[in-house]
Order: C-alpha cells, then sequence, then structure tokens
C-alpha cells in the first residue's frame, strides 16, 4: 500500500474493484501498538465502507475468503518468559 498510495490519497473505487475481482483477501502486516499499520488503517476505514462490505447493502465481499498474516516486528527473543 505505501508503495501504490505514498500520500495517503487511496483511490476507492479502484480498490474496492480489485476486492470485487478476487477470491481471496489477505492483509499482511506488522503489528504497530496492537494495530495495523496507519495507511493500512485508513485504507481499511476508506475501502471497507458501511453499505459497501458491511451493514444494509453491505454484501460486496460475501462469500470471500480472508487471510491475516501479522508479525510482532521484533525479535523471538523479545515473547520469551525469560529475561536476558
Amino acid at each position: 500500500l505505501y508503495e501504490a498510495w505514498p500520500q495517503f490519497v487511496i483511490d476507492v473505487p479502484y480498490e474496492q474493484a480489485l476486492l470485487g475481482a478476487h477470491r481471496s483477501i489477505v492483509f499482511q502486516h506488522p503489528i504497530h501498538w496492537y494495530a495495523a499499520p496507519a495507511l493500512l488503517k485508513a485504507w481499511q476505514e476508506q475501502v471497507l465502507t458501511w453499505g459497501w462490505a458491511y451493514g444494509r447493502g453491505g454484501e460486496a465481499l460475501a462469500g470471500k475468503e480472508l487471510l491475516c498474516g501479522v508479525t510482532s516486528g521484533g525479535p523471538e527473543s523479545a515473547y520469551r518468559g525469560e529475561h536476558p
């Protein structure tokens, strides 16, 4: 997303058309402060709108598969019980 929309100006109809053209949707990103990165959060808020992706009439994504692959962004040692 940062390559496609570096200024955070997202072409919502284009992105919605991409989602409509595919059977599966994959979000792959690191977790930053227990949330998605800023641009992905903005993308989700602008593209996955009420009435299109959810809510009354929001069935554009019905039947599609969603996969979320997230990473911690830290070394394995940061997630162990023992301290160095």
